[in-house]
């Protein structure tokens, strides 16, 4: 297993330790430019809303890579998310007829309205948060790195787990 581990302040910084990451990821190759976009959607989030504003927010990144797996963490302490009413609000949409089978382009239209978390959901085999929505994790496997995509709402909502007291679900 390799594990790497970076921390920058502000997402100016991440510029420049993207460029290694993607680096140590991807070497010479680019083989999933949307897990590459997950990635950098996760980062701005983590900016975005956190406590110290997004030119000093405090972001660390840690990426395990194995065999098979590629799993990377985005922590910073950001403003209050009741991640799990978030999850329910996106359940909901498994049960109405007329949007889960819908892709989420469809159904968010032109709107930015969690354009980024569907962009994560999209790329990833699955992802999950902590119950505090300070930390999310991006995990795929190898093999699916060049799979074909959907962008199904019924196929991404189970892709978004929750992460706590050590417990995924």
């Amino acid at each position: 297993m390799k594990i790497c581990k970076y921390k920058f302040k502000g997402y100016e910084e991440y510029s420049t330790v993207s460029e290694k990451i993607f680096s140590d990821l991807f070497g010479s190759s680019n083989d999933n430019p949307y897990f590459q976009l997950a990635i950098n959607e996760a980062v701005i989030n983590a900016a975005k809303y956190s406590i110290y504003g997004i030119n000093a927010a405090e972001i660390e990144i840690e990426i395990h890579v194995t065999d098979s797996d590629i799993s990377i963490s985005i922590h910073s302490v950001t403003k209050p998310f009741d991640v799990k009413k978030y999850r329910n609000q996106m359940k909901i949409l498994l049960n109405d007829p007329k949007v889960k089978d819908l892709d989420w382009g469809d159904y968010t239209a032109q709107t930015e309205r969690s354009r980024g978390f569907w962009y994560m959901l999209t790329a990833c085999d699955y992802l999950y948060m902590d119950i505090n929505g300070e930390e999310i994790t991006l995990c795929v496997r190898k093999d699916s790195l060049n799979k074909q995509l959907t962008t199904r709402i019924s196929q991404l909502v189970p892709r978004f787990l929750i992460r706590e007291n050590g417990v995924i679900t």
